[in-house]
């Protein structure tokens, strides 16, 4: 039986389990608007649910504090009413839409407190359509709350119109890629068949191999020199596939030479991915926070969805 042949129920069957607790974030503004849309569409367990959570300041006045919360309140109310339609609209009437209000002196603190004790196992941020030159610093809600917990994290930049199709994941061979991979799946819809895998590699000491060669064979050398890193790559991409096992997905894989970075945010173009998958590492403190990683370069370039994950292991109790 070929993988066009399989009928969804047997894909899903192979699938990892879809998400059980979708913690969407919203401040309100458009780009909400689009999380708590995709919220709705995601693969959720029968009997799942979604929570949409707002933090309010809790450094403004007593009379403040009560007109936000109740203004907060009110929005809540028609969020939840919205996502609790728009499930119903694709026959999920069965998912639990429950909403939370909560204070903190930082909107990222609260937000990974929230979802810790809600015991979600996916927090959903819209993207905002203008960069503060602050973030570009300091960096938006989305990437402090990937920064501070341990929960993978979807960021959403455009409007909904059906499941994903054209997922992308961006892998980088590590011991972690496996469960990144694995969370990235679980946003899948069970009847997709194909996905594309991409991974950069680069040839260290490329410079000092070719050259000493003579400026004809300069290239020749260089091409089978990068080729020697290239077949091991797909090697070790060839025994991931094998490890995730049987997941109903039917693998395109993409092996490019060079800086990540431009590669991920490319090849995302070149597919007109509608989602990129990405893992991040377990390091925080102060290196990270000026020097960033691949995932959260990626993270602001990318113009499609963008799912980040950490590895199984990490877990953050900082907020």
């Amino acid at each position: 039986m070929t993988f066009a042949d399989a009928s969804s129920s047997q894909v899903r069957a192979r699938r990892p389990a879809p998400f059980k607790h979708v913690f969407v974030a919203t401040d309100f503004s458009k780009g909400a608007a689009l999380a708590l849309e995709r919220a709705a569409r995601l693969p959720i367990l029968e009997g799942g649910s979604v929570t949409i959570a707002h933090v309010l300041s809790s450094g403004a006045s007593e009379k403040v504090r009560r007109v936000a919360e109740t203004l907060a309140k009110e929005r809540l109310k028609h969020a939840r009413q919205r996502v609790g339609a728009a499930a119903a609209a694709v026959g999920r009437g069965d998912i639990d839409v429950r909403t939370q209000l909560s204070r903190g002196s930082s909107a990222y603190v609260g937000l990974v407190r929230s979802a810790r004790e809600a015991g979600a196992d996916l927090v959903v941020i819209g993207r905002h359509g203008q960069r503060l030159v602050r973030d570009l610093f300091i960096g938006s809600t989305a990437e402090r709350v990937l920064r501070a917990g341990e929960l993978p994290v979807l960021v959403v930049s455009g409007k909904t119109t059906g499941p994903y199709r054209r997922p992308l994941f961006a892998v980088d061979l590590e011991d972690t890629c496996r469960s990144v991979v694995t969370t990235a799946l679980r946003a899948l819809p069970g009847e997709l068949v194909a996905a594309t895998m991409v991974h950069a590699f680069h040839a260290p000491f490329e410079g000092f191999i070719t050259g000493g060669a003579l400026p004809s064979h300069a290239a020749s050398v260089r091409e089978e020199y990068r080729r020697s890193y290239r077949d091991s790559a797909a090697s070790e991409l060839a025994q991931l596939q094998a490890r995730l096992g049987d997941v109903g997905v039917r693998w395109d894989t993409l092996i490019r030479h060079g800086d990540p970075r431009l590669i991920v945010v490319r090849e995302a173009a070149r597919c007109q991915a509608d989602l990129l998958a990405i893992g991040t590492h377990g390091r925080s403190g102060i290196a990270h926070a000026l020097l960033g990683s691949v995932a959260e370069w990626v993270l602001r370039a990318a113009t499609c969805d963008v799912l980040v994950a950490r590895p199984a292991r990490v877990s953050f109790r900082r907020p």
